[in-house]
């Protein structure tokens, strides 16, 4: 007998999410853009949404190990263990399913009117920590399957293109309602957010409020890089590098995913202040004037209500 809950998992997910968004950042193409959103709402959410131009994709990213002997389908049940062999609790597989409903509606409240209803959807599991033996109930050589396992993730770019494909946007994705849709996402990060017509709906705050730490990230390139904090007044003195991107000190780990979206946003809006937010923390990233470097410089600042830290970082993408 399988048990209604499963037990709280947060490191091991975590790292399984890198792992995860480290193969998207390396495979996608640059007509993609990945959001991923924070599982805090009590709702079920996707942990990221690939938009692409043929519409979505919604993937859900599991750590530690699942028994799957059958393909997602309503009602099914997973067995879910730790990395350990534990067993830890149920797996809703159809979960995913009731995430990209529950996105996909406030989306579409928030586009203006004339733009299609229909944005195309995919659905993705992906299984970093979970071996074919444990997954005798799909078939791995199928290419319609979409349950993948570690084996998989040097091909997870492709499996996204596949998902993709499975109910595309119709008609084709115009580039005036992939602008939308990035608004629309953008404009979820903020509990109070507006939209034409008003404001959003008491529900759709609060899906919004669950959004709060929705993270615009482009895959512009295949690596991040950039230099050691940067003195104020001497930023062009300073040699790019191409180190491992760090944050702030005082940038808590689970803040880290909104203060690299923000980054992204400053880049393509270089005279914009980018709010970024992810539960009661919150700051702003300001990308400071060019210089004519590749890797550019930015401001990141954490507001703790009585006093403001910031220091300056910079990035490569």
């Amino acid at each position: 007998m399988v048990p209604e809950t499963a037990d709280g998992f947060s490191g091991h997910r975590l790292e399984a999410k890198r792992r995860v968004w480290a193969e998207l950042r390396r495979q996608l193409p640059h007509s993609h853009m990945v959001f991923a959103c924070p599982a805090e709402t009590g709702e079920p959410i996707p942990d990221f949404v690939v938009l692409g131009p043929r519409g979505l994709v919604h993937i859900a990213v599991s750590g530690g190990i699942l028994d799957v002997l059958t393909p997602p389908a309503p009602g099914v049940i997973w067995t879910h263990r730790g990395g350990d062999g534990y067993f830890i609790g149920a797996f809703k597989a159809d979960d995913l399913q009731r995430a990209a409903d529950i996105v996909e509606r406030r989306l579409l409240a928030a586009l203006p009117p004339g733009q299609p209803r229909e944005l195309g959807r995919g659905l993705l599991h992906v299984l970093p920590d979970t071996m074919p033996s444990f997954t005798p109930g799909i078939d791995l050589a199928s290419s319609d399957r979409r349950v993948l396992i570690n084996s998989d993730l040097g091909r997870l770019g492709e499996w996204v293109e596949r998902a993709m494909a499975d109910r595309p946007a119709s008609p084709a994705m115009p580039a005036d309602l992939r602008r939308e849709l990035e608004t629309a996402l953008a404009g979820l990060t903020a509990p109070t957010a507006a939209r034409r017509g008003g404001i959003l709906s008491r529900r759709s705050m609060i899906i919004a409020a669950g959004l709060a730490a929705v993270l615009i990230l482009a895959l512009i390139s295949e690596r991040v890089g950039s230099g050691p904090s940067l003195p104020h007044g001497r930023e062009k003195e300073i040699q790019d590098g191409r180190a491992v991107f760090t944050f702030p000190s005082f940038i808590p780990a689970k803040a880290e995913w909104a203060v690299k979206g923000a980054m992204e946003v400053a880049w393509d809006q270089p005279e914009r202040t980018v709010q970024w937010r992810h539960g009661d923390l919150a700051g702003i990233v300001r990308q400071l004037s060019p210089d004519g470097r590749t890797c550019r410089a930015f401001r990141i600042s954490l507001d703790q209500g009585d006093a403001v830290q910031s220091e300056d970082r910079r990035y490569c993408r």
